[in-house]
């Protein structure tokens, strides 16, 4: 891959397709988790809430079920406790976990990247680890992390002394009181700290897609290399065309048995029409040539049985305006049409004759 200074390119579509399956997408991976966090600390209290009545309620049976103590107590009172943790953890993993999953598809799609999971040992190469280390992706990511934790030291710190400041000054406030304004300063703390996690996981997305962006550009070169790898070499190139050339003439000859006639000019050009009434809605050329391949339509019709007339006018316009397979143009249909009736009107021996018929043009 060239120089960065020399990728000035946008990527092709191939070299995306090939990014993307080594597993190198635009992501930020704390995008998600942050999101899920964010939202479960806003749902925080209607879950908890909820979580608070089942717990109570739990806590009050299996307190009124110590008192009588037997196996089946205890049995029926642990599966009424793993039933509280479940229907307690459950929500918030669904919440958390979903959209953390939707959000992870919305960044880079549903890919499975098997090349992406191969062993490379440039990941684990100590050279490669310090030149990743101090690039720019390095920095980013170390002034990333002591922004985050400056940031969430700060806001914690001013959060937590309200919640300090508000127990020790609610002594003569009812526990219950106490507890919840306690519980409501610790929501409110966690609300901050994901809305502002999820600010910098969002700059932190717009600097990873940046960087992609940049990282997938080309140079010239590069646009060159990979198209002369997908067309191959000149070599190969000239005998895919060579191969092409021969099958379209092997075609033509043979489409040449189903010919009314062949019409010449009378060595130079050689054009092979077919009709079918109830097919087609105009005469077909099925073969065309000049020269060498004019003399190689004219051997394989006389092969055939196929017509030959000699017409040197309409040869030469048929060959100058259509092409294998198309229809006569409109302007040959009358000239056409007298060299099929002319065509028609010989007997099947001497349609077979395989001497040129004379026709004037």
């Amino acid at each position: 891959m060239a120089d960065k200074s020399q990728r000035t390119e946008k990527p092709t579509a191939k070299h995306r397709r090939e990014t993307r399956e080594e597993g190198n997408v635009a992501r930020s991976a704390e995008l998600g988790g942050w999101a899920s966090f964010l939202l479960v600390a806003s749902l925080l209290p209607k879950l908890g809430s909820a979580a608070a009545d089942r717990v109570t309620g739990f806590m009050h049976h299996a307190t009124q079920a110590m008192g009588h103590p037997d196996p089946g107590t205890a049995v029926t009172l642990l599966g009424q406790g793993l039933e509280t943790a479940a229907f307690t953890v459950l929500p918030i993993l669904l919440i958390g976990g979903g959209l953390a999953v939707a959000i992870a598809v919305a960044q880079v799609g549903l890919r499975f990247t098997p090349k992406a999971m191969r062993m490379k040992f440039s990941r684990i190469s100590p050279k490669s680890g310090l030149k990743r280390l101090y690039s720019s992706q390095g920095f980013w990511t170390l002034g990333k992390t002591l922004l985050k934790l400056a940031m969430l030291a700060s806001v914690g710190y001013v959060i937590m002394r309200r919640l300090v400041g508000g127990v020790l000054g609610g002594g003569t406030l009812p526990l219950q009181v106490t507890l919840s304004a306690a519980a409501s300063t610790l929501a409110n703390l966690m609300r901050v700290i994901g809305a502002l996690a999820l600010a910098l996981a969002g700059v932190d997305y717009y600097f990873q897609r940046r960087t992609y962006q940049q990282e997938l550009r080309m140079s010239r070169q590069d646009i060159k290399d990979e198209q002369r790898e997908s067309d191959g070499s000149p070599e190969m190139r000239r005998a895919i065309r060579s191969k092409a050339r021969r099958l379209s003439r092997q075609r033509m000859m043979a489409a040449i048995a189903t010919a009314d006639v062949v019409v010449t000019n009378p060595t130079h050009f050689a054009v092979a029409i077919a009709y079918d009434r109830n097919k087609d809605r105009a005469p077909r050329v099925v073969a065309k040539g000049a020269d060498f391949n004019a003399v190689a339509i004219r051997e394989r019709a006389r092969s055939c049985n196929v017509a030959i007339v000699e017409n040197p006018s309409l040869a030469r316009a048929l060959h100058a305006s259509c092409e294998i397979d198309d229809v006569v143009p409109p302007q040959l249909y009358a000239a056409v049409a007298q060299l099929l009736a002319f065509v028609y009107s010989l007997s099947p021996t001497a349609r077979a004759f395989r001497e040129v018929h004379q026709m004037s043009g």
